[in-house]
């Protein structure tokens, strides 16, 4: 089942789920992954969670794949793995764990 929130039909709802209404509550270092045709949650809202990030100072990534959708199936290639696994090796909080 899916469910569609939107803004203008239920802002309450809408803002519950959106991510920078979280933002004080951030402080683990985070990798941000978003597509550019999600339709599900807004390119807006993914540039905006890593802009936090950044802005608070707490280690953070973001890879955008400007031709992707919500599930990003298309991109997976070598090179985002690689991204992702330097983000994993290279955080502090990822003690004794490293992707291979």
């Amino acid at each position: 089942m899916q469910v569609t929130i939107t803004s203008y039909e239920n802002p309450e709802a809408f803002e519950k789920f959106n991510l920078i209404s979280h933002v004080a509550n951030w402080s683990q270092p985070m990798l941000t992954i978003h597509g550019g045709r999600d339709y599900r949650v807004l390119d807006t809202q993914g540039i905006s969670a890593f802009t936090a990030l950044q802005r608070r100072g707490i280690p953070s990534r973001m890879l955008y794949f400007p031709k992707e959708n919500h599930s990003i199936l298309n991109s997976l290639t070598r090179e985002p793995f690689q991204l992702i696994n330097r983000f994993f090796n290279e955080s502090w909080w990822v003690i004794g764990y490293r992707l291979c």
